[in-house]
């Protein structure tokens, strides 16, 4: 969901605080830092598909967006990551 949330506007950044209303939308309590978390589990995973993903950008003080990187040219197999539980 994150990722989704990051990627439906590209280049506007998302504060912790817009993330989490997105990520749990019931109201769940949970820390702002459990977004942190969330963007580095989310970056290893891409990492280990392409050693030069750099689309999930933090912003100090702001909080996270994501870039398009126009020269990938990866495939486009449908592949998903171990563990993606997003439809």
């Amino acid at each position: 969901m994150l990722l989704k949330a990051l990627a439906r506007h590209p280049g506007h950044v998302k504060s912790r605080g817009q993330l989490l209303d997105e990520g749990y939308p019931d109201g769940t309590i949970v820390s702002d830092r459990t977004i942190d978390s969330h963007i580095k589990r989310l970056r290893k995973k891409f990492s280990a598909v392409d050693s030069g993903f750099k689309s999930v950008e933090s912003i100090y003080g702001l909080g996270y967006r994501y870039i398009v990187d126009s020269t990938y040219t990866g495939d486009d197999s449908g592949r998903r990551l171990e563990g993606d539980i997003d439809g």
